[in-house]
């Protein structure tokens, strides 16, 4: 019988690896943090809000969105905004013609900044089969220079009876600073009896930035004393007087003001608080 040899193999442990668990915050490209919006910002869309001026509201909450601002206030703002729209009957559209102006006035509205305008100018003057020079660049062509050519183009195209296109135009001047023409425009766009509270009110707005606030005053009064409007806007618009104859020193009738508000809504707008502080003056 042949001799069997017992043969042993021994196998080499092989040391399982376990697989590296990543996390989610180690893969996840990281975005940079939105900014929030100012709280001037905030103040402005609430009024648009508090004065029934709900599309300006909305339109500059998407602004701000697309620079790149968010938060908790301004999601608050917009769900505001959204309900306040549900509620709110939309102002009556312009009544189109069959002339095409309309539609030339508002491509002058989508030009936001003033190179823009100047490079549509040149353009329009070019199909027109004018002669016309390239765009200046800012440091050859003066900001005036370019505005003053935009608001000439725009007396052309736009009819001083187009009084929608005249308050969007007064709103895009205040946002650009340019105080005195906005207040020239939404005097042009008050002569609409639709348009009259809302062109008083941003009349009154555009003074209170240049620091006339007597003339505010005034405004302010006269978009109280236009007919209709529902409570609340009005209620805002009697806070604002208040406001405004507290800076011109009438501190009697402001402090009549907030109280009459205090009455209707002691929570309005820490009325409580400008009560508190103006009667602690006159101790």
């Amino acid at each position: 019988m042949p001799k069997v040899t017992e043969v042993v193999i021994e196998l080499e442990e092989v040391p399982v690896v376990e697989p590296e668990v990543v996390s989610a915050s180690e893969t996840a490209p990281t975005s940079p943090a939105l900014a929030a919006p100012t709280q001037d910002d905030l103040e402005e869309i609430a009024f648009y809000i508090d004065q029934g001026m709900v599309q300006d509201a909305r339109h500059r909450i998407v602004a701000l969105r697309s620079r790149g601002k968010a938060g908790a206030a301004l999601d608050a703002l917009e769900a505001r905004a959204a309900a306040a729209a549900s509620s709110t009957p939309e102002r009556a559209p312009v009544v189109e013609t069959a002339d095409d102006s309309t539609d030339r006035s508002e491509s002058v509205l989508d030009d936001e900044a003033l190179e823009s305008i100047s490079e549509a100018l040149v353009a329009e003057a070019a199909a027109a089969g004018q002669t016309a020079a390239a765009p200046a660049s800012f440091d050859e062509q003066s900001v005036e220079e370019v505005f003053e050519l935009f608001k000439q183009h725009v007396d052309r195209e736009i009819g001083s009876e187009d009084h929608r296109t005249h308050y969007d135009l007064g709103i895009a001047y205040k946002e650009m600073g340019l105080l005195d023409d906005a207040v020239g425009e939404f005097q042009v766009a008050s002569r609409a009896p639709d348009l009259f509270r809302d062109a008083c009110t941003m009349i009154a707005l555009c003074l209170r930035e240049k620091g006339e606030v007597q003339e505010a005053a005034g405004w302010y009064r006269q978009a109280l004393d236009a007919p209709g409007g529902d409570d609340e806007a009005l209620r805002g618009l009697r806070f604002d007087l208040a406001e405004v104859l507290e800076q011109c020193g009438d501190t009697k009738a402001a402090l009549d003001l907030f109280r009459s508000i205090h009455r209707d809504d002691p929570s309005y707008r820490e009325v409580g608080r400008k009560i508190a502080e103006l009667e602690s003056r006159g101790r």
